[in-house]
This record gives C-alpha cells, sequence and structure tokens, in this order.
C-alpha cells in the first residue's frame, strides 16, 4: 500500500475539485450572478475544464476517424472490385474488336480471292517452348483441313498446317528458324529468299545491285508451290551487307504480331 499513500494526496485533490465543481454547477444553474466566492472558485477549476472538454473533443473526433476510415476501406474494397470487373470487360471488348476486325479482313480477302474457300478458326495454345514457332487452332480433320495448307490472319501470312487431328491443327509459322519461303517487293518485283527468325521475325536474301529497299512491301512469289502468290508477308526494315557474303541481307518485319494472334483462317482451294 506504499503506492496509494504517496499519491493519497493527489487523489483527494482531485476528489475536491471534482466536488467544488459539482456543487458550483448546481448552485449557479438557472442564475444569471455568481458570487465572488463562486467565481474564485471557477477561475481555479476553469483550466481543468477546459482540458477535460479538449480531452473529451479529441476523443470524439478520433472514434469518428475510425469510422471514417472504416467507411472508406469498404468503398475503397467496394471500388477495387468494381474496376477489376471493368478491365475484364475491358480485355473482353478488346479481344472482340481485335476479332471482329480480323474477320472484316478475312472477308476483303475472300473477295478479291474467290478461288478460296475461308474458314476461320481460333489460336488455342502456342508453344511455348519455341517460342511463336508453332500454334495450335481449334479445327481438324472434322472440318476438312490437311497437312499444307495455308494459314492467314486478315490478309497477312501466318503459316501452314503442319499436323492434323480430329478437331485441332498444328500450324508452323513463318517465323520458325525451319521455314523459308519466295517473296518479292511490291514495288520493284524483285525475289527475296526468307528465312523464319525469332529474333527478328523474318530475314530475307538478295542478290547484289538488286532494287530492295526500307518500306518496301513483301508478298509471296507464288513460286514453287511452297505458298500461294501475293499473300502479304511483311515490310522491309532495313538492307545491309553481310561479313564474308556477296548477298545482301533484307531484315523484314511480319504483317502478323505473333505475340497478340487469337484468330487465323484457313485457306482451301475452290
Amino acid at each position: 500500500m506504499d503506492w496509494f499513500s504517496k499519491i493519497r494526496l493527489g487523489v483527494i485533490l482531485v476528489v475536491i475539485v471534482i466536488v467544488i465543481v459539482v456543487f458550483i454547477g448546481l448552485l449557479t444553474t438557472n442564475r444569471a450572478v455568481t458570487t465572488p466566492f463562486e467565481g474564485s472558485i471557477s477561475a481555479v477549476v476553469s483550466p481543468f475544464e477546459k482540458f477535460s472538454y479538449v480531452v473529451s473533443l479529441n476523443l470524439k473526433n478520433f472514434a469518428s476517424d475510425i469510422s471514417e476510415y472504416s467507411q472508406l476501406k469498404s468503398k475503397n474494397e467496394a471500388n477495387e472490385v468494381k474496376i477489376s470487373e471493368l478491365e475484364k470487360k475491358l480485355v473482353e471488348y478488346e479481344l472482340k474488336v481485335n476479332e471482329n476486325s480480323s474477320l472484316k479482313e478475312m472477308l476483303g480477302f475472300k473477295n478479291e480471292h474467290p478461288q478460296y474457300n475461308i474458314l476461320p478458326a481460333e489460336v488455342i495454345a502456342i508453344d511455348p517452348t519455341n517460342g511463336s514457332s508453332f500454334m495450335t487452332i481449334n479445327r481438324g480433320s472434322n472440318d476438312g483441313l490437311e497437312a499444307d495448307m495455308t494459314v492467314m490472319s486478315g490478309t497477312d501470312l501466318v503459316g501452314k498446317i503442319t499436323e492434323v487431328s480430329l478437331t485441332t491443327a498444328k500450324v508452323k509459322t513463318i517465323i520458325d528458324p525451319m521455314n523459308t519461303l519466295n517473296g518479292r517487293s511490291t514495288r520493284s518485283g524483285t525475289y527475296i529468299r526468307i528465312e523464319g527468325d525469332l529474333d527478328n521475325g523474318l530475314i530475307g536474301y538478295i542478290e547484289p545491285g538488286m532494287d530492295v529497299v526500307t518500306g518496301d512491301l513483301v508478298v509471296t512469289s507464288g513460286l514453287y508451290g511452297s505458298y500461294p502468290g501475293e499473300l502479304f508477308v511483311g515490310t522491309v526494315q532495313k538492307v545491309e551487307k553481310q561479313e564474308g557474303s556477296l548477298e545482301l541481307k533484307v531484315s523484314i518485319i511480319p504483317g502478323v504480331d505473333f505475340r497478340t494472334i487469337n484468330v487465323v483462317s484457313i485457306l482451301r482451294q475452290v
């Protein structure tokens, strides 16, 4: 009990002050004028009243802040859910826009090349071990697909079918390093031997003095039957000399973005 004896005086003073405050409150109720004694006592205890008021006000504000924080947290969580839903809808919308754009281009290609039947298909897988060399589509022999059929994206060349099952088919793209095709510049008519290159897309080779420049559009030549002629391959990015070779190297940007492709079409001869 030693600790109580140390604070006893303070406790007694606090109790006295409280009693006086209550007493003054009772005496001054409904009175316009207080006595000098009451005024003196009020002057003594007013700092305590002010302190008590400030503390109670801060406690009230603190409780209000906690309540507002809880409400804001709930609103933020609800907004995050809405944002996530909107982002999902935006992705779905963009996919639909891209799909519709590709289908529209396919229709235009069909009108310009009536010798082909065009069968649309969706890309359902891309081989992760080979970059974008191979992809799988959701059409197969049940749809009349066969090996070596040409695959397009809109009006751009994608590759050709290499394997067919009942409901799916595997497509080797033109950027596969083992893929070769013959192209030509639409401006000059110069033939270009083209190979796939996963890093740069497509690499072509021409003889010295041949007329190919940056910006030329390249289409399939139709030679040797690897692909039908006049299918868009890509755009010449640059032409440069090769060390130890007479041939010039032609870097070509493919018309297809193989990182985002999701809809293709298969060309079938009528």
